[in-house]
């Protein structure tokens, strides 16, 4: 329940924040599909190789010709099944199966900057920073444990952005990386972003 508020909550920041903006003419609305690659902490809990399940949101304005500012967010989910182990919390030892999954959500401000003209093929450097919410859940037979939090987080990122007028495509790689927080070691992985939008 507490992860369905938080998206509704993002989901709701984020409408407001368009919605607020919707008068700026030059700002750019962008929807991504998202694969991702888990790293570190993220890849010894739930190596699955590489996940398919990732939807982004993102707006920018433009400073001038070759810098533009924003805001983004995406949901990344991490999922695999593990072979027979034995899952210790205090006062219980359980050996099983295990389905575990990562979600990751991360709410980021940023500034990117771009090489070439604008109505033509640009490869970009962009930097994200901001806060991630990370779930980890691991079913073991008929008892769920589960634990999250929320860490500072930052992403650089590299893609290039196709010729456009109104229309606009991009494709790009991030790499996000959460800090230490809580019982968390670090939440990071790679992002693959396929992404089309309006200006």
């Amino acid at each position: 329940m507490k992860f369905k508020n938080i998206i509704t909550s993002s989901l709701l920041i984020l409408t407001l924040l368009c919605a607020g903006s919707a008068v700026a003419e030059d700002w750019f609305w962008g929807l991504t599909y998202e694969t991702a690659v888990p790293t570190g902490d993220v890849k010894e809990f739930c190596d699955d190789g590489w996940s398919w399940r990732g939807i982004g949101f993102e707006g920018r304005t433009w400073l001038n010709r070759n810098v533009s500012a924003g805001f983004a967010t995406s949901w990344n989910v991490f999922h695999v099944e593990t072979d027979w182990v034995t899952q210790s919390e205090p006062g219980l030892d359980v050996t099983s199966k295990q389905f575990r999954d990562v979600n990751s959500v991360p709410l980021y401000v940023n500034s990117h900057y771009y090489m070439g003209d604008p109505y033509e093929t640009r490869f970009y450097l962009g930097l994200n920073a901001g806060a991630m919410y990370s779930e980890r859940r691991a079913d073991v037979g008929s008892y769920t444990f589960k634990e999250d939090n929320w860490m500072f987080s930052v992403a650089p990122e590299i893609g290039v952005q196709l010729p456009y007028t109104s229309f606009l495509g991009y494709l790009s790689v991030r790499w996000n990386y959460g800090f230490a927080a809580g019982s968390f070691e670090e939440t990071s992985y790679f992002s693959f972003r396929f992404g089309v939008g309006l200006r």
